[in-house]
């Protein structure tokens, strides 16, 4: 059975921007089970929302990599109590997966679920596709001038 949670942090949004890398560090970027993860910032910190294939799953990665993740960056101490809401989830829809952040990534390795080519191509937010050349003039093509 699915798996989700919604979990409010109140700390800063940099020490999600760092637990985050920590966990990507951890783990080589893989993380079985997992079908969704959102992070955000809000008015009193950040705000993650994870859904998982089966508890047992989120359980096994949060012990055995968000866990190390953690203590790396705070020494065991987290650095506020959050608050957790466990749901079942009743519906998830993802036409087109990859991972984006607002840092940079190093490349997806080769046979990864994320790899370029797999379904649809997603951008990091901001970014958009290289601009349009404009056509290149042939020869005897007239040159256009401006007087003045």
């Amino acid at each position: 059975m699915t798996y989700g949670y919604e979990m409010d942090v109140p700390a800063p949004i940099e020490f999600y921007d760092a637990l985050h890398a920590a966990i990507g560090r951890h783990s080589d970027g893989r993380a079985d089970g997992l079908l969704l993860h959102l992070g955000r910032a809000t008015a009193t910190g950040f705000q993650v929302i994870e859904i998982w294939e089966s508890k047992d799953q989120c359980d096994r990665f949060n012990a055995d990599v968000v866990g190390p993740a953690l203590a790396e960056l705070t020494g065991g101490l987290p650095p506020g109590e959050p608050t957790v809401e466990e749901f079942e989830p009743r519906g998830l829809v993802i036409p087109a997966a990859a991972i984006m952040s607002r840092r940079a990534r190093p490349p997806p390795r080769s046979g990864s679920p994320w790899s370029p080519g797999r379904r649809g191509t997603a951008r990091p937010p901001g970014r958009r596709p290289p601009a349009r050349r404009p056509p290149r003039r042939t020869r005897g093509s007239p040159r256009t001038t401006s007087t003045g």
